[in-house]
């Protein structure tokens, strides 16, 4: 059975879709127009013409024929725009269009990318000896890992001989500072190691001034 084909014509260049292919992004104006949403189009019409940039409108037609778009490929970025540009210009598209599927889609994906490019900032603008810090401080609890029974019991020892404190308060503060030498995390860097590390130096500072 011959499927019937619609044909956008956009700067010269021939565009064709099947009618499912135009309502897979539901309610959009290319569907309207050929399926009889419009007064003024004549019933039956196969044929339609805009003025369009055919690179992006490429894109488009990948978009309503199943196929992922996202991260824009180089090739299809106009020479007159850059990627950024045309991202945006696409997803101008897709709003004055109504397809509403590929502009959820292009913003979304907006929205992931500046999320990841302020977090690569802000690791950029971390100081290098705190990043440092926050790699090796995982590294080395792990190489002590089998060490950890007996730098417990020397760390409970250290403070309790050292704190003239009730016995509760004493066991307290040397669980306190074992739970801060042990949780550190392993995982990627951020801000989180160095404020945990200077915790623990601080209350290894309280308890020297203690003793003093």
């Amino acid at each position: 059975m011959p499927v019937d084909k619609y044909t956008i014509i956009v700067e010269g260049e021939r565009f064709s879709f099947t009618l499912d292919q135009l309502e897979s992004d539901p309610g959009n104006f290319f569907a309207s127009y050929f399926s009889g949403g419009f007064k003024e189009v004549p019933y039956g019409t196969k044929e339609m013409e805009i003025e369009k940039d055919p690179l992006l409108f490429r894109l488009i037609q990948a978009h309503l024929r199943g196929y992922d778009i996202l991260p824009l490929p180089d090739q299809f970025v106009p020479p007159y725009m850059t990627k950024e540009g045309a991202l945006n210009n696409l997803l101008k598209e897709a709003t004055f269009y109504g397809l509403w599927n590929l502009q959820a889609k292009i913003e979304e994906y907006q929205k992931t990318t500046k999320a990841n490019t302020a977090k690569a900032k802000a690791l950029e603008r971390l100081p290098q000896h705190k990043y440092k810090l926050a790699v090796c401080v995982p590294i080395i609890s792990m190489l002590f890992q089998p060490l950890k029974p007996f730098l417990v019991y020397i760390a409970i020892q250290a403070i309790w001989m050292g704190n003239m404190r009730p016995c509760g308060e004493r066991l307290q503060s040397a669980l306190a500072t074992v739970s801060l030498l042990f949780t550190i995390p392993v995982a990627c860097p951020d801000e989180l190691a160095v404020p945990r590390f200077q915790a623990c130096r601080m209350l290894e500072g309280r308890a020297k001034r203690r003793r003093q």
